[in-house]
């Protein structure tokens, strides 16, 4: 299993598709919507993030709470350089309250929010870059939060945040939510 991600897939690089949205945590915690930039040190000292996840891992966070319901959902984009910082750092997408965006994820984060992560049982690298890259263009969307049903088509002009980790792997054959696939899924460490 590729644990480290490359910082490009293929032809395509994170700044190939930059996000639209105004890169500020819009009065969130600093690593939330970040855009291509890690806008301060992050800290990896002790959870060894850097080399467990990567492009297409699905992190749940068990310690928010937003709308009433408890939980949060996102996919790791991989693993980029930060010429500011000298340092590698993991990126994520997901649909928070300023739409769907970049943010950083780090062991301050992990233990703020309680994170979890989880990557495919039967490794299959394309499924999971390609649902990242199709998360990728799903960048600068709004967030909505749904109450019935769950999309899966990539013209959705809205998404939540489970329901957008859900959709990228959907349209990549890999469904999260079927009974016959209840171990797609396997906490990485």
């Amino acid at each position: 299993m590729k644990y480290c991600t490359p910082i490009s897939y293929g032809s395509y690089t994170a700044e190939d598709n930059p996000d639209a949205s105004t890169r500020s945590s819009g009065g969130l915690e600093w690593y939330y919507n970040t855009g291509t930039n890690l806008p301060k040190k992050a800290d990896y000292s002790h959870n060894s993030l850097l080399t467990t996840l990567h492009a297409g891992n699905i992190v749940v966070e068990r310690n928010t709470v937003a709308s009433g319901i408890t939980g949060h959902a996102a996919i790791v984009e991989g693993q980029f350089w930060s010429s500011t910082y000298s340092m590698y750092y993991i990126r994520v997408i997901e649909a928070i309250s300023v739409g769907v965006c970049r943010s950083v994820m780090d062991d301050e984060r992990v233990e703020v929010k309680d994170a979890y992560f989880y990557t495919l049982a039967d490794p299959d690298f394309d499924a999971s870059v390609n649902s990242v890259m199709w998360a990728v263009k799903q960048l600068g969307k709004p967030y909505y939060l749904h109450t019935s049903g769950t999309s899966t088509s990539a013209s959705h002009p809205n998404w939540y945040c489970s329901e957008l980790v859900y959709a990228a792997y959907y349209n990549q054959g890999v469904n999260t939510l079927s009974n016959h696939n209840t171990n797609a899924f396997v906490y990485p460490y």
